[in-house]
């Protein structure tokens, strides 16, 4: 068998990676979650939990404000063309 038939293939490698990054990233607790909970230490293992839902809030909520920034004038049009305030 051919010597570069064995080793691995790097896009594999590059997925896994990237996949174990995000995964990190998103659960491992920041300054910021522990800024924004205060917990006691016994309860430290929740921080864990917590951070994806903080994250889940703060990109929600800008999603819905870069929507509304898009569709508010969009909304106000039609709202007038209807005979809404």
């Amino acid at each position: 068998m051919p010597s570069w038939a064995i080793a691995s293939r790097p896009w594999e490698d590059g997925v896994l990676h990237s996949v174990g990054f995000l995964t990190r990233r998103t659960i491992s607790p920041s300054s910021n979650d522990w800024n924004e909970y205060s917990l006691p230490d016994r309860l430290f293992p929740l921080y864990y939990a917590l951070r994806p839902v903080r994250l889940g809030r703060k990109y929600v909520r800008k999603g819905a404000s870069i929507l509304g920034r898009f569709l508010g004038p969009t909304l106000k049009s039609v709202r007038s063309a209807i005979g809404g305030q």
